[in-house]
């Protein structure tokens, strides 16, 4: 009588394990849908004619305040290089008004970063705000191919977290497609 519930109990533990395992993988899968049809729905607007090769979900991190500022961050000094590239380009020009406006911008921005990383220092990395994902894929148009990273922040509510830094980076990407980068 032992062996027989020692038995089922096994039964009932393996099957467990597999309907778990199975929902899992249907789960992840499901996420990678997802945010495939929300890349091509981004990757249309930024250009038609670009096809989609492949698309990955390649890992999901708990995102972290911490790990968001650090993220806007990185944004705050992509858009600083933009600005100090149109400013050596104005000094290059010797177009005088625009080294006003350019130097001002960044002066703000390089006072923004500062204070950024400063309360990145200090930022809390214990309470998940939402998931990050990171996704690999690749685009084509004609015979030329771009491999690349996308990373989706998605908040707690399902909602994607600065979702024009995903349609920038997207426009980047074909952008280097174009160019043969």
């Amino acid at each position: 009588m032992d062996n027989i519930k020692t038995y089922m109990k096994s039964i009932i533990l393996l099957l467990s394990i597999a309907i778990f395992i199975a929902c899992k993988a249907k789960k992840e899968n499901n996420f990678e849908q997802q945010l495939k049809l929300s890349f091509l729905t981004r990757l249309e607007k930024a250009d038609s004619s670009v096809i989609l090769d492949s698309f990955l979900l390649v890992k999901a991190d708990t995102l972290f305040i911490k790990t968001g500022m650090a993220f806007d961050d990185s944004m705050y000094v992509f858009e600083y290089r933009r600005v100090q590239a149109q400013y050596n380009n104005a000094s290059r020009e010797n177009r005088q008004d625009s080294l006003d406006y350019y130097k001002g911008e960044l002066d703000y921005m390089t006072k923004q970063i500062t204070q950024l990383e400063q309360h990145i220092r200090q930022a809390d990395s214990t309470h998940g705000l939402g998931i990050l994902f990171i996704c690999r894929y690749q685009i084509r148009l004609g015979d030329k191919t771009q491999k690349d990273w996308i990373f989706y922040p998605i908040a707690k509510d399902g909602s994607i977290i600065r979702p024009d830094l995903i349609d920038d980076r997207i426009t980047l990407s074909v952008k280097n497609l174009k160019k043969g980068i």
